[in-house]
């Protein structure tokens, strides 16, 4: 059974558009054509192609933006001075066409937040944010996660699902989540903390990254992840995708943390792409940890004078007399 098509966003409709036309009106070297996305929004936002056809989001901005060096070899910055009637024009260029699935999806989604803005200096303040944030996902080259952080983003997706079920507000949820900051804790509430760790199923231990990792000032538990890769025929198979697609189902009526849902997944350095949707795995198990002062575990306390951070490997087979839970996922 054939998979369905991707849904063109109205931002690639118009790239396509632009691109058909230019081939009986082709475009100057080293000009570009514009065509804005909504004319009745307050940000003067547009698509746009230059003369190599190279797809371009550009924003209209009456103060000066910033420089900013982007060291990418897909990604191209640069400003206009009163270009066509506006003060200043800040543009990003993609140079790689086999990156425009993911640079259409980044673009729509950096539209729809900016369309309602019509402050200068949020809009600026909004792009070059946006900038650093794409920056990191094109260093990526396919616009994929590798296997491992693909495990492990699922592995913090499912914990933040628990705690939606577990009836905890959408907001407050997505906004304890600090794995993609990489804070010293995936999760932390005012009342608790959780730190997340995926593993195969056959796995004895987990990696300890930091001194501070298994310390917080509030109830700390470990979870444990087992997670397998698996096939689509795998009936409890999921993808990365999917479970992304379920929590904005849920997260969906609170707007705000929706949009702060889907700005930590870019801080995490995802972004759809069909891509995932082939790469399925399994949730197996999920077992929480309490996390005291007898629990095995190396703190800054605890290391003598000259050592300033390390990171270890946790025998799970030590630690069960500390589980608080455990979870079946495939029942």
């Amino acid at each position: 059974m054939s998979k369905p098509m991707a849904k063109t966003t109205k931002i690639e409709a118009l790239w396509n558009d632009s691109r058909d036309k230019s081939k009986s009106a082709p475009i100057a070297e080293g000009d570009f054509k514009l065509v804005r996305i909504d004319a009745t929004s307050p940000a003067d936002i547009y698509a746009a192609i230059d003369g190599h056809g190279n797809l371009m989001i550009v924003v209209g901005v009456q103060s000066k933006p910033p420089t900013l060096t982007l060291k990418s070899s897909s990604l191209d910055y640069f400003r206009v001075q009163r270009y066509q009637g506006f003060a200043w024009l800040m543009a990003l260029r993609l140079t790689d066409r086999s990156l425009e699935p993911v640079f259409g999806r980044l673009c729509q989604d950096l539209y729809e937040e900016a369309a309602s803005i019509s402050d200068d200096l949020q809009l600026i303040n909004l792009f070059m944010e946006r900038l650093t944030l794409w920056k990191l996902l094109f260093e990526q080259g396919n616009g994929l996660l590798p296997a491992h952080e693909i495990m492990g983003l699922i592995g913090e997706l499912l914990v933040l699902e628990g705690e939606l079920q577990a009836g905890r507000p959408a907001h407050e949820t997505v906004s304890a989540w600090q794995g993609p900051l990489k804070r010293d804790q995936d999760f932390r509430f005012d009342d608790s903390a959780i730190e997340v760790k995926t593993t195969r199923p056959d796995s004895q231990s987990v990696s300890i990254s930091s001194l501070d990792q298994l310390v917080a000032d509030v109830p700390l538990s470990l979870a444990v992840l087992r997670i397998r890769p698996a096939s689509s025929t795998d009936s409890a198979a999921v993808t990365l995708s999917s479970i992304v697609l379920r929590l904005e189902g849920r997260i969906s009526p609170s707007p705000q943390a929706l949009k702060l849902f889907r700005f930590r997944l870019l801080e995490a350095r995802y972004v759809e792409n069909e891509k995932y949707d082939e790469l399925h795995f399994q949730p197996i198990s999920r077992t929480d940890y309490s996390v005291h002062d007898s629990f095995p575990r190396l703190t800054r306390a605890g290391m003598p004078p000259g050592i300033s951070d390390a990171t270890y490997v946790l025998d799970l087979n030590t630690i069960k007399d500390f589980a608080i839970g455990t979870t079946a996922y495939d029942k």
